[in-house]
């Protein structure tokens, strides 16, 4: 593990992974990149103050595009190795992070950590075993596709992408992206923050892939950027102030840390997911070639820097000009905290993953132990009806690049001022026979090397046939069968999800009148040391009692009101059966509770009730027993709510038997 200073920290508390969605290379304030210069139009305080105060990456590459890059990080492989494909904005899609594969949050979870997730997923949602929830992390909202609305959270089809942990997101839609996605994550680190008061040893990784600056093109009217730059552009005044509101919201995240102690021990590492899309949504890429969708350095090498209090005073400040690409934060982060990066799995390529963090630590270093990336290749099992290019291909080893293909037209270069009301037709098409760079000496990839250094290229293009050789697509799934899109719609109301199941559900039916209250025994929850466990953390699972675990957090009943309810961690209950009270002394729910500023509870309105109420839970929306139509309303991102009427955005929980939960949506 690591030691930082003379704190002697062994390994940081808190790990932010933060991605900014189609973030252009010319669109922040700090000085970076060949030039060495910030671009003066830019609002972004805080990200300047972290990359200044922190390690600027200078050759930090991804690939082209939004769900590769996600899943190479997620995954530990290159993305020619796990996922090329775009096509995860397809729920049915069998592409994006194989799910058999060890991910980096359940690595994080192997050192103790706390793990979170906010925004924006891209990396599979077939069924419940793609959703985040399912591979690693403890907590999730966000939307599972590639893109929405940032105002109303609608996607493709009209559907509304929000999900939280197991479920939609009923009720939370309708506020701005970027405040929506803020506002989790700063009230996940308060959480935090406050709890490891009680609890010194929790540790928190979080990964906060933002949906800003991605399109559509929409920013509340609080960050205006009034044309004062000239020439001005809308859609660039828009961008920017997409780009204004991110950097706010990273400032309120890392504030919370900095205000309560935790600076010291924490550690950041903020990326773009890719190059700025150019043209008419406003980024920019200057002064590289390129645009999002294509293997030029405008759609690969992204503006990146890692800071935090965790980082050596004497690396503070500097630039690294070492070889990165994103794959290898798998490696290194699991070496920051002390486990092992190895995830051999049959049928699928071991990690490419590279630990570069010594090289991190030598101040303004230059030399990486990556000297290769292998950026991309379009062989058949690559589709193109994603729109990225058939035959398009892309490998750096050393200073020299080679780059293949028509790449979408669009080897473009932009100016200091761009997007500036110019048209571009987008027809450039300069490297289908094959281009060489020296990206060392020619950063802007002006000058095509190929006949003038015939050796090099030859070497270049044989390594690109072999590596080419070992492709590979995910496309394994659990799940053979599928709900059609209308059955969905009706399962989640309008929402999107997993349409694909292992057994299928039923589409629920419109609920029966309550029958005639009578007494009902309640579940069997009298045993002391018995815990409510998920069987699976999906949409349709049993919750059964199973022996307490150490990490489990006891419910204690309140003496004043017998009811179930929150009270400064834990978690009351009242149970009556055939009509008689009797107590439940102590039992345990596993799991870690989230607690709303708000300690009070809702009032309950089933006081003549027999059975149980939930009144706060980690796992849903919850019914008595005897009140079938009477259900817990909770706000899931905040873990409380209130008792309201069955339907809508409730989902009723019935009783499956003596021990056994099972949700009725």
């Amino acid at each position: 593990r690591i030691q930082r200073g003379s704190d002697r920290v062994m390994g940081p508390i808190a790990i932010l992974l933060m991605l900014a969605d189609d973030y252009g290379y010319n669109n922040v304030g700090f000085a970076h990149g060949p030039l060495g210069q910030g671009n003066s139009e830019m609002r972004t305080p805080n990200l300047d103050a972290l990359a200044m105060e922190g390690i600027r990456l200078d050759r930090h590459y991804t690939y082209k595009y939004c769900s590769p890059t996600r899943s190479s990080l997620m995954s530990g492989r290159l993305p020619a190795h796990i996922n090329q494909n775009n096509l995860c904005n397809s729920i049915t899609s069998t592409s994006g992070i194989d799910i058999r594969v060890t991910l980096l949050p359940q690595k994080m979870k192997e050192a103790g950590f706390a793990t979170a997730m906010v925004g924006k997923w891209h990396g599979g949602a077939r069924s419940p075993a793609n959703l985040p929830i399912n591979r690693g992390f403890d907590q999730h909202l966000g939307f599972l596709k590639g893109g929405e609305d940032h105002w109303n959270q609608h996607s493709s089809g009209g559907l509304v992408d929000l999900w939280n942990g197991v479920g939609p997101a009923w009720g939370l839609n309708g506020t701005y992206s970027g405040f929506l996605y803020g506002d989790e994550a700063t009230a996940i680190v308060t959480n935090f923050a406050s709890s490891r008061g009680r609890n010194g040893s929790k540790k928190l990784f979080m990964y906060l892939p933002w949906h800003n600056t991605h399109t559509p093109l929409e920013v509340p009217p609080q960050y205006p950027y009034p044309p004062m730059f000239q020439p001005a552009d809308e859609n660039r005044n828009t961008y920017n102030g997409m780009a204004r509101c991110l950097d706010e919201g990273v400032g309120n995240v890392t504030g919370v840390l900095k205000a309560a102690g935790l600076w010291n021990s924490t550690l950041v590492i903020w990326s773009a997911d890719n190059g700025g899309w150019v043209g008419t949504t406003g980024s920019s890429n200057w002064p590289l070639r390129g645009s999002k969708v294509t293997d030029f350095e405008g759609g690969v090498r992204t503006v990146a820097f890692i800071s935090g209090g965790f980082l050596p005073d004497n690396v503070r400040g500097s630039i690294f000009s070492g070889y990165v690409h994103v794959v290898d934060w798998y490696a290194t982060l699991c070496n920051v905290v002390g486990v092992s990066p190895a995830d051999r799995v049959e049928g699928v390529p071991d990690i490419d993953s590279i630990d570069v963090w010594s090289s991190l630590l030598t101040p303004n270093g230059t030399t990486s132990p990556r000297n290769e990336i292998f950026l991309s290749y379009s062989n058949a099992t690559f589709d193109p009806t994603a729109g990225q290019g058939k035959g398009d291909a892309a490998l750096i080893v050393g200073q020299y690049k080679l780059v293949v293909g028509r790449q979408n037209g669009r080897g473009t270069w932009q100016g200091p001022v761009y997007p500036n009301g110019t048209v571009d037709p987008f027809t450039d098409v300069s490297c289908v026979d094959g281009c060489l760079f020296d990206i060392f000496n020619d950063p802007t990839e002006h000058t095509n090397l190929k006949s003038s250094l015939p050796n090099v290229w030859t070497q270049l293009n044989s390594r690109l046939s072999v590596l080419g050789a070992t492709v590979y697509q995910t496309a394994y799934t659990d799940t053979p069968t599928c709900i059609s899109n209308t059955q969905a719609n009706t399962l989640y109301r309008g929402f999107t999800g997993p349409q694909c199941f292992k057994t299928l559900p039923p589409v629920p039916p419109v609920p029966p009148p309550p029958p005639s209250p009578k007494p009902q025994p309640a579940f069997a929850l009298f045993a002391a040391g018995n815990c409510l466990v998920p069987t699976s953390l999906v949409q349709f699972s049993a919750v059964k009692l199973e022996p307490c675990s150490a990490n489990a957090v006891a419910w204690v009943e309140d003496p004043a009101t017998g009811w179930l309810m929150w009270n400064h961690g834990h978690l009351f209950l009242k149970v009556n059966e055939s009509g008689a009270s009797k107590s439940l002394p102590v039992a345990c729910l596993q799991g870690e509770v989230y607690v709303n500023a708000v300690d009070a509870p809702p009032s309950p309105n089933c006081a003549t009730c027999q059975g149980f109420v939930w009144v706060g839970s980690m796992t849903g929306h919850l019914t008595s027993t005897a009140c079938p139509n009477r259900c817990l309303s909770a706000n899931m991102s905040r873990l409380f709510g209130t008792l309201g009427s069955c339907g809508g955005a409730n989902a009723q929980w019935t009783r499956k038997n003596s021990t056994d939960l099972l949700v009725q949506v």
